[in-house]
This record gives C-alpha cells, sequence and structure tokens, in this order.
C-alpha cells in the first residue's frame, strides 16, 4: 500500500491552451503499455529539482491539450483505520477490600472481542477512547489467528486530569500472520467502566520503497563544540531523512535538524565496533517545506568527525494515470511555479482500504528527452482580460468595503468577504462591484464558500411554561444548531424557530421547528437541534429560539452554531486602490468575458485578501421618490392610464345624456 494526494478521474474535458503556456518545460512520456489501464510515471531528479515540493506545477497533457488526470503516488507506509465493534462484551466489578464503602476502591474488570479485518499484515496499534475524564487501566491482549495460536501483548492506557498526562494508544506490533481475532481486557480501579471505542490501525509496508539521494554540498562549520551545516533544501524536494557518511572508525552523538521555526527532527548517529558492529548513519524526518535547515552535529569534547557528507534521501514521487485506448501522445509539463495544486474528483481511489486498487503492479511508462515549452510565456496568460469594464454609478451603491493592496506579482487575487457584509448584499450577491479610484470596475469570478460562527443567547424569557431566547446573527444564513452546554443533565424539549424582520410592518417568519435532545450516558454526544435552512430569510433581523419547558426549570448555557453563505471573488486585477460596493436597487447582474478563462484561472496561484470591514459609500445618493417608485417611465405610464380612464368616463357619460328618456 501507499499514501497518495488524490487526483484521479478517467474523463476530463479539454482545457483551454493558456494552461500550456504556463509551464516553461515539458516532456514527452514513453510506455510500453497497450491499450487501456493504469500506468506509473516516476519523477526523476530533473524534474522535481524544477518543481514546488507539492507538485502543484506539474501537469500532464494529451497533444490536443485535454488534462489528463493523475494520482500522485509516493512510496511511503500507508495507515489504514479500522473501527470495529466488539462481538463478545464481558463487563464486571469487584470490591477491592471487603466492606469498602469509597467508589474509588472498585476494580472495573472489561472484555472484548472482535475480528480483526481479513488478510491484515502489517504492524498494529490499539487506540482507545472514552469519555472519562481521569483514568489509569492495565490492558492486556491476545491476538488469535486461524490455527488457534496466541500472542500476547500487555500495558498501560491512562489519562490524568490534573497534569494532562495521556496514553490512549498500546502497540501490538507485527500482527501474526493469518491473525483472526483480536481481545482485550481491561482492569482498573476508579471511576466507572471505560466503555472504550477501540479502532485497531495497521501500517502496512510498501512493496519496495523507491529512492533518490541529493548530496548536500553546503560546508560545515565548527564551534562552540558542535558541527553545523546550513542548507537549502532543494526545490522540489521533501526530504524523507538524512543520511551521514564520514571516515571516523567510531562515534556516538546526538543529530539536531531544526529550521528557522522549529526543530524537525532530533536522534542519534553512530558507529559501534564490536564481534556485532552497529551502525546508525541516518535519520528520518517528517514531513516539511521548510527553505532552509541547520544540521548539527554535537560533538562535545570529541574531535569533528572526519570528511564528513551529508545526503537528502527523498521519497521517489509517481504520477499514476489511466492510459486510454487510442490516446494521443502525452506530455509532461511542469515547472514556473504559477498553478495550484490539481484537484480531480477521485476520492474513491484511496488508499485507507485494504483492497485499494492503486499498488506496485501498474506498468512503468518513463520521460522523453526534457526540452522547453515552445508554447512557454513568461507573460502572463490572462494578460489580456487583464482590463476594467464599463463605469459604475457609484452614487447607486450604499455600501462599500475597502481593500487591502496585493502585490504586483499576483496573477490571481481571492477576495474574500464576512457574514456581515453579505448582510445587506444581494440574496443571490448579484449587487457586488469591485471598483478602482478611478469608479471602473474589474471583473471578477463569483464562487459562495460556507462560513460558521458561535453566537451567544440573549437573557431568556419564560412565560407560561416555554422560554424564548433571541439572538442576532448577521448574513444569509443557511443553517443552524444548537448546542447545550456543557455538564448538562438530560433534556427533551419541543422547540421552534423565527425570524423576525427589522422592517416595519414584516409579519414574523416560522422557519422550523423539531425536538432538541441532550443524553450525558452518551459520553457528550449531544443530540441536537440542526435546521436546514433551504428557503432562507431575507433582509436584517432578529432570531427567536421557543423551548417549551413544561414544568421543568428553563435551560441555561445555550449556544448557537450559525452556518453562513458568503461570496468570494476571484480577479486578475493588477494591484492598486479598489473597494467593493453593494446594496443598489437597480443593480443588474455582473456579466464579464472573464468568465471564459474559469478553467485556466481555477489552475492558477491565489492569493487571499480579506475584505475590510463595511461601512457607508459616501458617494451614495439616495435615490429620489421618482426613482423609488420606478422612474419617470412608470408614472408616464399610470399617468396615461389614469388620462384614458378618465376620458372613457367622460364619454360615457356624454352618451348617457345623449340618450332619449321615456315618457
Amino acid at each position: 500500500m501507499m499514501s497518495t494526494l488524490l487526483c484521479v478521474s478517467l474523463a476530463v474535458g479539454a482545457a483551454p491552451r493558456e494552461l500550456q503556456t504556463m509551464f516553461p518545460k515539458r516532456a514527452q512520456v514513453t510506455t510500453n503499455a497497450d491499450g487501456a489501464g493504469w500506468v506509473r510515471l516516476p519523477l526523476t531528479t530533473a524534474v522535481l529539482q524544477q518543481v514546488q515540493p507539492d507538485l502543484s506545477d506539474v501537469r500532464l497533457l494529451d497533444a490536443q491539450g485535454a488534462v489528463v488526470p493523475f494520482v500522485v503516488q509516493r512510496h511511503e507506509q500507508a495507515r489504514i483505520a479500522s473501527t470495529w465493534a466488539a462481538l463478545d462484551v464481558t463487563r464486571t466489578s469487584r470490591k477491592r477490600t471487603a466492606g469498602a464503602q469509597q467508589a474509588d476502591d472498585d476494580t472495573f474488570d472489561e472484555s472484548y472481542t472482535a475480528a480483526l479485518p481479513r488478510g491484515a499484515t502489517g504492524t498494529a496499534t490499539l487506540e482507545f477512547r472514552t469519555g472519562l475524564s481521569q483514568y489509569v487501566r492495565q490492558v492486556s491482549v491476545e491476538l488469535v489467528t486461524d490455527e488457534g495460536q496466541v500472542s500476547r501483548v500487555s500495558g498501560q492506557i491512562f489519562k490524568l486530569y490534573d497534569s494532562g498526562a495521556t496514553r490512549t494508544e498500546l502497540a501490538l506490533g507485527t500482527l501474526p500472520a493469518r491473525a483472526k481475532t483480536v481481545q482485550v481486557r481491561i482492569v482498573g480501579q476508579g471511576g466507572d467502566f471505560l466503555t472504550p471505542r477501540i479502532s485497531v490501525n495497521i501500517k502496512v509496508p510498501s512493496a519496495e520503497t523507491a529512492t533518490l539521494r541529493w548530496a548536500i554540498e553546503a560546508r560545515p562549520t565548527h564551534e562552540n563544540k558542535t558541527t553545523r551545516w546550513h542548507v537549502e533544501r532543494p526545490e522540489g524536494f521533501v526530504p524523507a531523512r538524512i543520511e551521514l557518511q564520514t571516515s571516523t572508525q567510531w562515534f556516538n552523538r546526538a543529530l539536531v535538524v531544526q529550521s528557522s521555526r522549529t526543530q524537525v527532527a532530533a536522534g542519534r548517529v553512530l558507529r559501534l565496533p564490536g564481534a556485532t558492529p552497529i551502525e546508525l548513519l541516518s535519520l528520518d524526518l517528517p514531513p516539511n517545506t521548510d527553505e532552509a535547515f541547520d544540521i548539527i552535529v554535537r560533538d562535545e569534547d570529541s574531535e569533528p568527525l572526519e570528511q564528513p557528507t551529508l545526503a537528502w534521501v527523498i521519497e521517489q514521487p509517481e504520477l499514476v494515470f489511466v492510459r486510454q485506448a487510442h490516446q494521443s501522445p502525452l506530455w509532461l509539463y511542469f515547472g514556473g511555479h504559477r498553478t495550484a495544486p490539481a484537484h480531480y474528483d477521485t476520492e474513491a481511489f484511496g488508499v485507507t482500504r485494504p483492497d485499494a486498487p492503486l499498488d506496485d503492479s501498474q506498468p512503468t511508462s518513463g520521460l522523453g528527452v526534457i526540452e522547453a515549452n515552445p508554447t512557454f510565456s513568461a507573460a502572463s496568460p490572462l494578460a489580456s482580460f487583464a482590463h476594467p469594464a464599463a463605469a459604475v454609478e457609484v452614487t447607486h451603491f450604499s455600501s462599500q468595503a475597502r481593500l487591502p493592496a496585493w502585490s504586483k506579482d499576483q496573477e490571481v487575487v481571492t477576495i474574500f468577504v464576512s457574514p456581515r457584509h453579505a448582510a445587506t448584499m444581494a440574496y443571490d450577491f448579484h449587487d457586488l462591484r469591485l471598483v478602482d479610484a478611478q469608479g471602473l470596475q474589474w471583473p471578477y469570478l463569483l464562487h459562495t464558500t460556507r462560513a460558521r460562527e458561535v453566537v451567544a443567547l440573549s437573557t431568556p424569557a419564560t412565560e407560561a411554561g416555554q422560554t424564548t431566547y433571541r439572538f442576532r446573527a448577521p448574513g444569509r444564513v443557511v443553517g443552524l444548531t444548537v448546542v447545550p452546554a456543557a455538564g448538562s443533565g438530560w433534556f427533551s424539549r419541543q422547540a421552534s424557530l423565527q425570524f423576525i424582520p427589522e422592517a416595519s410592518g414584516r409579519a414574523p417568519w416560522q422557519t422550523a421547528q423539531g425536538l432538541l435532545t441532550f443524553n450525558p450516558t452518551e459520553r457528550g454526544e449531544a443530540t441536537v437541534l440542526s435546521l436546514a435552512l433551504d428557503d432562507q430569510p431575507r433582509g436584517v433581523g432578529e432570531w427567536a429560539l421557543t423551548l417549551v419547558d413544561g414544568s421543568d426549570a428553563p435551560l441555561s448555557g445555550l449556544t448557537v452554531d450559525v452556518e453562513y453563505v458568503v461570496p468570494s471573488l476571484v480577479t486578475i486585477a493588477p494591484t492598486g486602490s479598489y473597494r467593493l460596493l453593494w446594496a443598489s436597487l437597480d443593480a443588474p447582474r455582473a456579466t464579464y468575458d472573464l468568465a471564459r478563462l474559469e478553467p485556466v484561472i481555477s489552475q492558477m496561484k491565489s492569493a487571499a485578501v480579506q475584505a475590510q470591514p463595511a461601512e457607508a459609500n459616501p458617494d451614495y445618493v439616495p435615490p429620489s421618490l421618482l426613482e423609488r417608485t420606478g422612474g419617470a417611465g412608470r408614472w408616464v405610464f399610470w399617468a396615461t392610464l389614469v388620462l384614458g380612464a378618465l376620458v372613457l368616463s367622460g364619454l360615457v357619460v356624454k352618451v348617457a345624456r345623449q340618450q332619449p328618456t321615456a315618457d
């Protein structure tokens, strides 16, 4: 098994040609595989040293420019977590001493048996989750195979409330061949039964680890009884470990790797002679993409190591993709650092299952000669679209938010706003405009995202066995979750929710009703009142939550987790002075040519900008009565209609008078 950055799909439409122009290098993919199927493409050092560590500036394209999705696969241990329910449970409790009266003297004995995943291999760990805040327990485990053979492991798990010390995992080591079941016994004193949820986590090693080595060329310095290398991380590499070579015959020294922010790793390197020589010359590194490191060997009072050399060891990444039958030649485009990581819809191809389809069995492809991309352009492919649109009547918008300036090197910028901004925008955000200092609007792509915040409730008002809690949630609300206070006792109350508009003359809006329940015996897992608002109220107002208490006391300490819809704007406007405008009675929906480039813009890196607090637009001019009532055209229409009615009435009266009267 191998861990993967999931990016697979079997078919994706062609991307605009502008995508090709962003990569300075390319190489043709060569493969001996016939027909359709999975193919592996190992990335060489020549590619890796020109790309970003997360491979964000790597794409596979066919001759027509269509994107070929891929999985970024690294040969490392994959973690497979399988949560199981006990098949057989035994619980007993007994007094430690006869006549003991204190609960702390009780001894609790629990046993659980469950089946392991079929064919499970590798090293395993048991993880225990329980609602108890403090406990100390002895754990004994028996692993039973199909043939009835038993291997035993024991250890201790604990959670100490005062000190915060915890140990909730027990290492089982390598699973025996054909392990079938695991039997767990938990014994300890004080508190209560753990009644834990138990997970067995299995690490499965890959069939073979493909590595690349990259020599560290920095010269060491010697000071304060240490040898130090200051090194730059090779571009595109995420080191898995460091290896040391030296001609010193024997030594035993501490090795530390640290970045400017934190200590990355620490361990020892040693070479000890004897009947069975011992040698440890490498140090594993956790994933880290810092640009520079200090590698330190603590010599203490010993002489520095003789002729020391260091090397990065990199787990070689591969692109795993699906080759279609009769597919045109494929090209690997890479470099430039201008694109964001690719995200394809392929969650189902993860390796969190023992039977994942990705392994080392796919045929391997290679790369031809690396060449300059003939379509590469140092200029932005978006440059021809980076111009203002039509002027905006800034006097028609009552609200605004200023924007901080962004770097001139940013090709794409995403502007985020808060729920409080969105509260006074049009329901579908069509009245948003991005405007420069000259009043010209700049094109943008409108996206919507979700934002959450916890809102406290006001002092409740109780009347006739019902309690009403009020709160304000500015923004376009799409979901509300009422959360009981920590430590609450059991309760179950009928609940209803209303939205009370601030505008005069509008009646309260009944949004939802249901049952609010909390059961503390479920170890803190509450059943809460969650309301998904498909038809959201509009405008500014107040929310009222009413609970039917009956004869019970009102609840206290309730909070509401509010979910909003907020807009975000993606633009390619150059750096400058900008502001957002909104809240206009007559603003039409904005449409721009920029929408044609959305497939390319979505592939590019984007800088994030947060709009400043909303404020009144100083240029705003309130509409006149004529404008508020529909403009001159509507007045002319109604005047014509009234005049026509008067003329018609006059004709009717005149005709009636001309009729002869009966004798």
